[in-house]
């Protein structure tokens, strides 16, 4: 009975596929429909309108070869020079007046000069005293000096009557003589020297002449180390100033690379993370004995400069250029030059009749308006200057 149903099912199917439609081979290995296929470099390729065209404004420049020679851009330091702090001492012992209009304090500049303090001389309690005693024992000096002189006198008066009454000699005449030029000139003596003493007494007391301390207009007062009405020895220092405007970079060379840059040139200078020389200013080469340090392997060169907003110790880059003319460069208009969100630098290239391409460049240093490149365009190509900005807009579809 299994044998038979089994049968039955076999000749059921066998029915089934004898009645299926036949398959339609017309459709079997048919090709897929065509597609456009757009190639990467019409990505950033702008095809614009004459009218487009005329309304952006676009102008072009051709990519030229410039002589630059090959920079290198060293870390360096802002220093003050070597002469640019100045500390004010006392010229002699006296005591210190501040000015009761301008009193002294740190941090002042002024465009005219200031006056800082006026040092009235005055002697210390020794000097003073032994003055002092110096003038009242010249004082009795002075007085023996009289009595012997009016000695002298009686005495060659005595000589002279004793002659004339034919009792002395002319020699004891002559000795009295001598003997009061010799009394006249103790007491002229012995008032020169008290004429002398009183006068130093005088200088160094409240009444003598002072010296008056002012602050140049091309400088700044950094510290006041005394106070008003002090008194100072001399010598002693009372105010530090600083020149304004005048610093000193400095840049530690390698070792190495020293021999090959020039050292008798301007050099630029500017922030430490820039290779553009865009706001890059100059600094003058100081003559300096050649100093190293031995644990970075470098030599140290000077640069000076007029630019008061530099801070002491403040970093900076200072580009340098090699020996030699150096070779020619690629170089395209610095305003050509555009940047995307990461930093990246392109241009826009004349492709063809009202066609623009976007192409990447590497620049490796600006100057003068001329953005070199190690990797560019070929020479002579055209590249966008006005308008590459809206041409970068339109692409990206920002701005209006």
């Amino acid at each position: 009975m299994i044998t038979k149903c089994a049968v039955t099912v076999l000749a059921g199917l066998a029915l089934t596929a004898c009645h299926r439609p036949a398959a339609d081979t017309s459709k079997v290995g048919a090709p897929p429909p065509a597609r456009t296929v757009v190639r990467e470099g019409d990505l950033n390729t702008i095809l614009l309108t004459p009218d487009a065209e005329s309304r952006l404004g676009i102008e072009t420049k051709p990519v030229e070869l410039h002589d630059a020679a090959r920079m290198h851009v060293l870390p360096a330091v802002v220093m003050l020079p070597p002469d640019a702090r100045t500390t004010l001492t006392a010229p002699f012992t006296g005591r210190v007046q501040f000015s009761k209009q301008t009193p002294p304090k740190p941090g002042s500049t002024s465009e005219a000069a200031t006056l800082l303090a006026t040092i009235i001389p005055v002697a210390s309690p020794d000097v003073r005293t032994g003055l002092v005693n110096s003038r009242e024992a010249m004082r009795g000096t002075l007085t023996r000096a009289s009595e012997d002189e009016a000695a002298a006198r009686i005495a060659l008066a005595r000589a002279e009557r004793l002659l004339r009454d034919h009792v002395g000699s002319q020699r004891a005449v002559d000795d009295a003589n001598a003997a009061l030029a010799v009394a006249r000139a103790t007491r002229e003596s012995a008032e020169r020297e008290l004429t002398a003493i009183e006068g130093s007494l005088s200088a160094n007391g409240d009444e003598g002449p002072s010296i008056e301390l002012a602050q140049p207009p091309s400088m700044t007062l950094l510290q006041v180390l005394v106070t008003d009405g002090q008194f100072v020895q001399s010598g002693m220092p009372l105010f530090v100033l600083q020149a304004n405007g005048r610093r000193w970079i400095r840049v530690d060379v390698p070792v190495f690379l020293a021999p090959k840059l020039r050292a008798d040139v301007d050099v630029h200078y500017g922030q430490v993370a820039s290779r553009s020389q865009d706001d890059a200013r100059l600094a003058r080469p100081v003559a300096m004995p050649r100093e190293g340090t031995p644990l970075t392997w470098s030599v140290a060169r000077f640069y000076e400069t007029d630019d008061a907003n530099l801070g002491i110790g403040e970093r900076c880059s200072v580009t340098i250029p090699e020996l030699g003319a150096g070779a020619e460069r690629l170089g395209v208009p610095a305003e050509a030059v555009l940047y995307d969100a990461s930093g990246g630098t392109w241009v826009y290239l004349r492709a063809g009749q009202h066609e623009y391409r976007r192409e990447r460049v590497d620049i490796e240093f600006t100057r003068e308006d001329i953005a070199y490149c190690a990797h560019g365009p070929a020479r002579g190509t055209e590249v966008v200057t006005a308008g590459a900005a809206e041409l970068f807009g339109f692409e990206f579809g920002v701005g209006k």
